[in-house]
């Protein structure tokens, strides 16, 4: 997750918590300074850090299902003036007074013709009530919407299209849960026709969303409460109520500002406008590097005996599986003539790419001496000369070479500090270990390797 992106839209919201917390506790409440410190200290940590931890998986979630829902968000992050957030404002804004609009025919018609009622709830009642009525539905109204569109269409919505892959199911499942997630305006009762105006409200909502992004949303939930007691204070006779109504619409007006001059900036820059968040980059980095890894493998395994060798007289079994995705593991199989095979076991010190290259490099050298020369200890002194002036110190290799001769029914094997060889012969019944002596190939220059190197001759 990208948890960074999550935290200033966590720490707004806990600050805001805070403030209207305590202005309701200051002018309204009755609540003791202790009880309202306990409060702010328990309940704070809840409200900003669910919502950074929500925003954050949202953002994940999104960037996965949705990503397109993000580009004007992912803009903004780089370019604060662009056009495409001032689309986004201007279409939020609309949807502010299609829903206002919408709502209010809604509730004309149930007080009308279906005995509906309002009814205020505690926190709509305490905003007329206050001596500075416009800070509450900045800030409370804001945070409870906030919140409702970052659970609803940052997160609940890509997941149901991460699971589904239709807009039919989002179109179905997301209205059905906003019915109990209200956005703030008069909400009027009995509770059926409460539930109902919310259904469509939700619907609008998310066709909108489905429609556009997720800024303009962001926008619409926003503007509706600001916009809704902005309008009811300047309809009073009241002048405290016309003075915070005017407060509560000159935000709009600095949102259409905002927007205005956004459409007269430059537009994003492909890099600007393409944000990739550190936790995917690293994710991209680590799929590219497993991509190349299996390549390498794939390489790797091509220099590998494809085929086992067809002598008469000898079967031979093979097998290679590198700890990890490539590594310094290797055997070969040389033909020498009808009735020789010669037969090589090594492995490379280290592991991964750069003991895969010093293995192919090890390859080259066999073939080239195991062809011409017929003792296996001499083929590993000339391939400890090449591999000391071609490698860079502490590399080094340990190998086995063995070169079968079926025409005298002998194997003839030199070993280069590598693991001791195992003889079974069946007709005894038991394992011998063949251990002469020897280091391995890239350790010294030549002088100890030739005068410490043993060749050893055993019937077969």
């Amino acid at each position: 997750m990208d948890l960074k992106r999550g935290i200033i839209p966590g720490i707004i919201v806990g600050i805001g918590y805070i403030f209207s917390l305590g202005y309701m506790i200051i002018f309204i409440s009755d609540q003791s300074i202790l009880e309202a410190l306990i409060a702010i200290l328990i309940v704070t940590p809840f409200i900003g850090g669910g919502l950074w931890i929500l925003y954050s998986i949202g953002l994940a979630v999104s960037r996965d299902a949705w990503s397109d829902k993000l580009i004007t968000l992912d803009a903004l992050k780089r370019k604060k003036f662009f056009p495409g957030i001032g689309i986004s404002i201007l279409r939020g804004l609309s949807l502010v007074f299609i829903i206002l609009g919408l709502v209010s025919i809604l509730e004309y018609a149930g007080i009308n013709y279906f005995s509906g009622y309002f009814r205020l709830a505690e926190h709509e009642s305490s905003i007329w009530s206050s001596p500075f009525p416009s800070l509450l539905p900045l800030i409370g109204e804001f945070i409870s919407s906030f919140y409702i569109v970052t659970v609803l269409y940052l997160f609940f919505t890509p997941l149901i299209k991460q699971q589904f892959n239709s807009n039919k199911w989002i179109i179905i499942i997301v209205p059905l849960t906003s019915m109990f997630l209200g956005l703030s305006f008069p909400h009027i009762f009995p509770l059926g026709f409460y539930l109902f105006i919310n259904l469509i409200v939700g619907f609008i909502f998310t066709l909108f969303f489905i429609k556009y992004d997720f800024p303009s949303v962001v926008v619409a939930s926003i503007g509706i409460p600001i916009f809704f007691y902005g309008t009811i204070m300047l309809s009073t006779s009241v002048s405290l109520y016309i003075l915070h109504g005017i407060i509560l619409y000159g935000f709009i007006g600095l949102l259409l500002l905002y927007a205005i001059l956004s459409f007269f900036a430059e537009p994003p820059s492909e890099k600007d406008s393409t944000y990739i968040p550190p936790y995917l980059e690293r994710v991209y980095e680590r799929e590219r590097i497993k991509r190349e890894l299996e390549i390498a493998r794939e390489v790797q395994a091509s220099f590998l005996p494809r085929e086992k060798p067809k002598i008469q007289g000898i079967d031979v079994a093979s097998l290679c599986l590198p700890a990890r995705e490539i590594g310094g593991d290797y055997y070969d199989f040389i033909e020498i003539g009808k009735k020789k095979l010669g037969v090589a076991i090594g492995d490379v010190s280290g592991k991964g790419t750069s003991a895969a290259f010093y293995m192919t490099l090890t390859k080259g050298f066999l073939k080239s001496q195991a062809k011409y020369v017929d003792s296996p200890q001499q083929v590993l002194k000339n391939m400890n000369e090449l591999f000391y002036e071609n490698v860079e110190r502490g590399v080094f290799i340990s190998m086995i070479y063995s070169i079968f001769d079926l025409e005298k029914n002998q194997m003839t094997f030199s070993r280069a500090g590598h693991n001791p060889m195992i003889l079974r012969r069946s007709g005894e019944g038991r394992a011998e270990e063949m251990c002469p002596s020897g280091i391995a190939l890239g350790l010294e220059k030549g002088e100890i390797f030739s005068r410490t190197i043993e060749q050893k001759t055993i019937p077969i």
